[in-house]
């Protein structure tokens, strides 16, 4: 009975962990649907391939014995992704590609748990819905047009919690 258990728990692990390797070196790493591409000892989202309605990326993954530090999110990382309600960037990520969560029309909640503003394109974090976002970092009101991708935000609000809501 406790091979079977221990067999059990060994697929189910299989199956949340999947690595392929590339010929420069880096890897790929999926866990929980979301696929990490591995470069030097840093992990950098690629891309989500999971029908979660809530992804919370974690600061570190553990492939192996290692455990690797997320610091960055690629270009479309969860784009088009329609199941997504709500997700949580870790403190460690300090780069965020562009149009990551253009197209999840269901997301209502961003959590940017940094504790400094993370280099961001103008369009990182467009989003298709009426959505909060919860910023830990100083928010510099010049900077609003990151939250939609346009030069311009007209209908906002900011609220002393640390939250903004962003109106498209």
């Amino acid at each position: 009975m406790l091979y079977y258990f221990l067999l059990a728990i060994l697929i189910g692990v299989i199956a949340i962990i999947a690595i392929s390797s590339d010929s420069d070196g880096t890897y790929n790493v999926t866990v929980d649907g979301v696929v990490y591409e591995i470069d030097n000892q840093s992990a950098q989202v690629v891309d989500y391939r999971g029908n979660d309605i809530v992804v919370i990326i974690p600061e570190r993954i553990m492939v192996g014995d290692e455990s690797i530090i997320i610091h960055s999110i690629g270009d479309d990382a969860f784009r088009d992704n329609s199941s997504l309600f709500a997700i949580s960037i870790p403190t460690t990520v300090d780069q965020i590609g562009s149009n990551i969560l253009t197209g999840c029309n269901n997301l209502t909640y961003v959590y940017l748990n940094q504790m400094n503003e993370p280099n961001m394109q103008s369009d990182s974090l467009k989003t298709s819905s009426l959505c909060t976002f919860f910023i830990s970092f100083p928010f510099d009101y010049n900077r609003l047009q990151l939250f939609k991708g346009t030069a311009s935000i007209d209908n906002y609000i900011l609220r002393s919690t640390g939250s903004l809501i962003v109106f498209n």
